[in-house]
Order: structure tokens, then sequence, then C-alpha cells
């Protein structure tokens, strides 16, 4: 081909033919540009193609790992409304240290609440600078929303967790019970008539009245969250 072209050249030269040398020369041009812009284009529609790819991928691997997420935050939020149900009743209610009684094990639940750590990377990814999914002004926000749940949940776990270490740990040292309750969560026989004497003691009362304020938290911030996952899964399911 590129030999056809130059024999046509040389003849137009030997010809003394200049002006239709001059056209042929710019239609070489131009033919030459088309080649180009086609190959961009043909370059660009394969990019295009691979990004489209890439983002509906992560949008249904976004999407199961919101799913996940949201079975475990479902599975906490009964747990802590559980363990709410029970410290209310034993807060409010003189007739439930009855039932304690019968059910010595349920006096430490009183003091327990329900956390998650969860790990989405995608999600994390996909606030960064590092996206994959095209078409996700909206879909950020809703992420982020998310987010910020999240980092709640983080905050009240702290707050539980310092809760704990500087309040339940202490009491149950200073009252020796801390022997039973080792027992208690390894599933093992601890002194049920002695940690029944903890009903009675306005320091435990109140440590399960703090305990509660901070399972409400809990309740709220995991209400919300799913509430956010939600619309999210959503609207990852509009995203063409």
């Amino acid at each position: 081909m590129l030999r056809f072209f130059r024999n046509i050249r040389q003849k137009l030269i030997e010809n003394g033919n200049l002006r239709k040398y001059f056209w042929y020369a710019l239609g070489e041009i131009l033919l030459v540009m088309i080649g180009i812009l086609l190959a961009l284009q043909v370059n660009n529609w394969n990019e295009s193609r691979k990004a489209k790819d890439i983002s509906e991928i992560t949008k249904q691997n976004l999407k199961a790992e919101l799913t996940e997420a949201k079975s475990h935050v479902e599975a906490r939020l009964e747990v802590n409304n559980l363990f709410l149900k029970w410290s209310d009743n034993y807060l409010n209610s003189d007739s439930y240290i009855d039932t304690l009684k019968n059910n010595p094990s349920l006096i430490f639940r009183l003091i327990s609440s329900a956390s998650i750590t969860l790990d989405l990377p995608i999600l994390q990814q996909e606030l960064s600078s590092n996206q994959k999914i095209t078409d996700r002004s909206e879909l950020t926000i809703k992420l982020r929303q998310v987010k910020a749940e999240l980092d709640n949940a983080s905050n009240i776990e702290q707050t539980a967790e310092d809760l704990w270490n500087r309040n339940v740990v202490v009491y149950f040292l200073d009252k020796q019970f801390m022997t039973d309750f080792n027992a208690f969560i390894r599933s093992k026989a601890f002194n049920e008539e002695k940690v029944i004497s903890l009903l009675y003691d306005e320091e435990y009362k109140n440590l399960v009245a703090m305990v509660n304020s901070i399972t409400i938290q809990y309740i709220r911030i995991y209400e919300n969250l799913l509430v956010h996952i939600d619309d999210t899964i959503e609207l990852i399911e509009t995203i063409n």
C-alpha cells in the first residue's frame, strides 16, 4: 500500500504536475489524520468500555459489601434491644428482680452492650481518590452518610470501653466479683447467691444505668446506619 502511494507521488513529480501533487499530498495528510482520529476514538471507546465494566463490577461488590454489613448491624441491633429491655426492666420495675434471681446470668448482661467493627474496603475506596464507579455524585453523599454513622458507632464503642475499664472493672475488683464474671463469660458455674446481691447495690444499679444510656445511643446509631445502608443499596441499583 505504501509503495502504491509512493509511485503516485513519483509520477506526479516527474510529470511536473505540481498542482495535482499538492492536492494529492493534502489528501494523503487528511487520510493520515483521519486514521489517527479513528484510532484515538477506538482507544477512547475501549477505555470507556473498560471503565464501565469496572464500574459495574465495583457496584455489585459494593452492594454485596453493604448487604453483608446490614446483616451484621441488624444482629447487633437485635441484641442491644434485648439488653436495653432487660436493663430497663431492672431500673424501672422492682418486680423484675424476682426474674433476675431465677436467672442470675442475666445480672451480668445488664451491664452489656453489643458493638460491631465493620471492614468496608470498597466503601473506603469509593470515598478516596481511587474511585471506580461512574455517575456517582449522589452516591458519594450516601456513602459519606454511612461512613459518618460508622464513625459515630466507633465513638460510642470507645465510650463504652472507657466506662468498662474505668468503672465496671474497678467495681468488680473492689467488690471481688471479677472471678464470678470471668466464670460467667466462660459459661462456667459462678456463685449465684453472691451475684444476686448485686441487684441490691446502688453502685451497681448506677453502672447499669450508665450502660443503659450507651445502649440507647448504640440503638439510635444502628437504626440510622440501617436507613443509610438501605438508601445506598437502592441508589446503587438505579445507577446505569
